[in-house]
């Protein structure tokens, strides 16, 4: 219950600090948006993502492919390609996820998905809840992102940031 409750602490944290600390770049990319709320047309992002996972004791590199069909201006469909090099204990991942997404008007993204990690020959699911704030500059997209992922038997916090590119 702890972790639900860091969970619940780090999102809010999150969101609070993305809607805080750039309202100018928040308002100036959603505003041009709003506009097109009419014109809105199903569309794919594709992007990048480098960060961090904090395993069970250390924290390390992560990075990964990640793809977003927006079917509605608030929901997307996609999947997530992940891969955290052997840390000193040897410990390697690799994640495949499938996420749903629920975009705000504020720039707020909200994801939930489930997938598997593959480890060492074993191989597990893996259910992934997390938020990002999405900033625009045109069709390109930077996306600090914040994510628990809960195993079998352990937690793991993923944070990063998504560098993406929506192709109208």
């Amino acid at each position: 219950m702890s972790s639900l409750k860091s969970l619940i602490a780090v999102l809010a944290g999150s969101a609070s600090a993305g809607l805080l600390a750039c309202p100018a770049i928040a308002e100036s990319g959603h505003e041009a948006e709003s506009g097109h709320h009419a014109d809105f047309k199903p569309h794919a992002v594709v992007g990048v993502f480098v960060g961090a996972t904090s395993f069970e004791d250390s924290t390390e590199p992560t990075y990964g492919l990640e793809a977003e069909y927006r079917l509605t201006e608030r929901v997307g469909l996609g999947a997530v390609i992940e891969h955290s090099p052997e840390d000193d204990h040897g410990y390697e991942a690799n994640q495949l996820l499938f996420i749903a997404n629920y975009h705000t008007d504020m720039g707020l993204r909200f994801l939930a998905g489930a997938g598997r990690e593959y480890s060492h020959g074993h191989e597990v699911p893996v259910w992934r809840v997390g938020a990002a704030y999405d900033f625009h500059a045109g069709d390109f997209h930077i996306s600090p992102t914040v994510a628990m992922d809960y195993l079998e038997d352990k937690e793991n916090a993923v944070f990063g940031i998504v560098f993406a590119k929506a192709f109208k």
